[in-house]
């Protein structure tokens, strides 16, 4: 379960600075 939700952790924060990459530009 801790791999899991490190993984959907990793995600997500990836996804979130993503977004505040294409919401900057």
């Amino acid at each position: 379960m801790t791999s899991m939700g490190n993984i959907t952790a990793a995600i997500y924060i990836r996804k979130s600075g993503e977004c505040v990459k294409e919401f900057r530009a």
